[in-house]
């Protein structure tokens, strides 16, 4: 069932007393409204929607009728024009004594009928009436618009502009009506704007800068240029050598002070030449003897494994394999004092870092009308009495409607540095208040070992 709230726009009185002389007033009743389904929700589709005109509430008689198709009704709102489709005969409608709307939503029954304002009649009577009557002083002193150009227009300035009128046409009489400045108009000053001038005051600040520079086209005598690099003073570049190829002779090279030095060629690529056999070359060119070792016993060290002549390293000597538990349920809690649920215990070979992970479902049992929200907490700690680390939350609000009271989900993680040997973590919860009780089930622990 479709739910429509609307507006009937006032354009509608204009339309229904449109005449002969408003004959461009279109036959148009603009409709706006807000169209909702049964739970109040805004509509946002292509909507069918059916106006109905009747003459009575419950009356059988239509007036008027017409279906708009694929009404866009974007988030509830929409408009429709009433005669843009089926022209609306006002002159028949505005005869009948009250005119009741009704509305029809796609295949929904149409919706209670209400009925349209006598407004538009009594307008349109009140009119018709004073047109019958009206002078044309009731037309001058009384409706002319305030718009009007001659809506302020006094007897004294009529009086006045009459006068005027008698004193003849002054506009042949030969007066000047224009002065041209020929003079003005061709002298170079005419175009000087107070920005040349402020900016010709700030130069003249300057100084007389006469005789300081030198034209842009003036030719400097060499004698007159100081700091002339050596070899320059003549004016006259006398090195002719411009390839830098030809500065050392062939067989040289030139070093970064500018001297030369003679080129070595190392006629030896092949660098096991370099050493004799049985030698090694080293890192700072000399070479060593290779020594061939001969022994045959070998020693496992730290965390190698030896059988035979083959090595192989163990795992576990560094290495813990992951693990975990598995609690489906555990006692009820209630309080706000940490309380272990369940535990973990592993055993390294050596130190490293602990990663344990934890995770629970917890239903609050003392969710009450009295007792509305319920909270609860959850740490991972190396400590049986821990009350510290990583917590994780969850709390929920009393529903007289739940058919069963539904769990809430917590999960943790924190890291431990452990040293070689057993370590245990305890997975602990609390409730948020003495009056609380959570009950806890599906508890987990994962434990991860990292060496260091």
């Amino acid at each position: 069932m479709k739910k429509v709230i609307l507006t009937i726009s006032a354009l509608m009185i204009s339309a229904m007393i449109s005449t002969g002389a408003f004959a461009t007033v279109p036959d148009l009743i603009p409709v706006q409204g807000v169209l909702a389904d049964s739970a109040d929700l805004p509509i946002d589709a292509l909507t069918d929607i059916t106006f109905t005109l009747y003459d009575g509430e419950s009356s059988a008689t239509v007036l008027w009728t017409d279906t708009f198709v694929d009404v866009d009704v974007v988030e509830g709102f929409f408009t429709v024009y009433l005669g843009d489709n089926t022209a609306l005969d006002f002159g028949s409608l505005i005869s009948n004594s009250e005119i009741w709307v009704g509305i029809t939503v796609e295949s929904d029954p149409e919706m209670d009928r209400f009925q349209l304002a006598t407004v538009p009649f009594a307008i349109e009577a009140q009119v018709s009436q004073q047109v019958g009557t009206l002078t044309e002083t009731d037309i001058n002193n009384n409706f002319l618009s305030s718009t009007s150009p001659a809506a302020g227009v006094t007897a004294t300035q009529v009086s006045n502009w009459d006068t005027a009128y008698g004193w003849g046409n002054h506009g042949t009489a030969g007066y000047l009506t224009a002065e041209i400045d020929p003079d003005y108009n061709s002298d170079p000053a005419s175009g000087i704007t107070a920005t040349n001038i402020t900016n010709w005051n700030t130069a003249f600040g300057w100084g007389n800068h006469s005789g300081l520079y030198a034209p842009i086209s003036h030719t400097h005598a060499w004698g007159t240029i100081t700091g002339i690099p050596a070899g320059f003073a003549d004016g006259i570049d006398n090195d002719t050598n411009t390839n830098a190829a030809t500065i050392c002779s062939n067989g040289y090279f030139l070093n970064g002070d500018g001297t030369c030095d003679a080129v070595v060629v190392d006629t030896n690529t092949n660098a096991a030449t370099l050493c004799v056999a049985g030698q090694f070359l080293n890192g700072d060119g000399t070479c060593d003897p290779v020594v061939v070792d001969t022994n045959t016993t070998y020693t496992a060290g730290t965390g190698l494994d030896l059988v035979g002549t083959s090595f192989s390293v163990d795992p576990t000597d560094f290495m813990a394999p992951p693990t975990d538990t598995y609690l489906s349920s555990a006692t009820a809690i209630t309080g706000t004092t940490f309380t272990t649920v369940t535990s973990r215990t592993i055993t390294v070979p050596v130190a490293g870092t602990l990663l344990a992970i934890g995770s629970a479902d917890g239903i609050f049992d003392s969710l009450s009308a009295s007792n509305p929200t319920a909270y609860a907490y959850m740490i991972l700690t190396n400590s049986s009495t821990g009350t510290s680390g990583n917590i994780d939350w969850a709390n929920k609000t009393y529903d007289a409607g739940e058919t069963w009271n539904s769990p809430r989900h917590f999960t943790t993680h924190d890291t431990f540095s452990v040293a070689a040997g057993a370590t245990t973590v305890y997975l602990r919860m609390r409730a948020g208040s003495s009056d609380d009780t959570i009950d806890p089930n599906y508890i987990k622990i994962s434990l991860i070992f990292i060496p260091n």
